[in-house]
């Protein structure tokens, strides 16, 4: 049976344009998807801007599996509060995903040349203890002092191990 859609009054997607900085906001949801560019999947965390003038804009942090992004996800889930200390070879993070949603967090945004056009991406998620307006700015990209903690840890969650 054919599908017919009439594309007349459809005008080409446009990304949100959202300046490079930090925004108050919280996670909607996580999936994992699989990669176009790579034979390991994705999770693709969707977080929504809650506060000022881009509120109700959803981004997506993208989380490769590949064993060589695997730092990005420890590095996610510390900021987000996790105690990751213990962390071994090898773990199911469907358990700890499960709890992000409703997770108020800061949205680092950065911006990135896509197929001719200026895109903003998520670059980290820091747990947002409500500390008052998010800064404006970008934060630093530098490595973190080792050991440092960056966020408090999430009372009620469990180590991983």
């Amino acid at each position: 049976m054919p599908v017919h859609v009439d594309f007349s009054g459809a005008d080409e997607y446009q990304f949100p344009d959202i300046p490079t900085g930090t925004y108050h906001g919280v996670i909607d949801s996580w999936e994992q998807r699989d990669s176009q560019s790579s034979e390991y999947p994705y999770i693709a965390v969707k977080v929504q801007i809650d506060v000022g003038e881009f509120s109700g804009q959803s981004l997506i942090l993208r989380l490769s599996t590949s064993p060589k992004a695997s730092w990005k996800i420890k590095g996610t889930f510390k900021a987000l509060g996790f105690d990751v200390s213990g962390l071994g070879e090898t773990l199911d993070i469907e358990e700890y995903l499960n709890s992000l949603p409703g997770t108020p967090v800061r949205i680092i945004i950065k911006t990135q040349q896509y197929q001719g056009n200026l895109r903003p991406y998520v670059d980290q998620l820091l747990l947002d203890q409500g500390s008052g307006p998010a800064p404006t700015s970008p934060a630093p990209t530098g490595p973190a002092t080792p050991g440092a903690p960056l966020a408090p840890k999430r009372p009620g969650l469990p180590k991983i191990r």
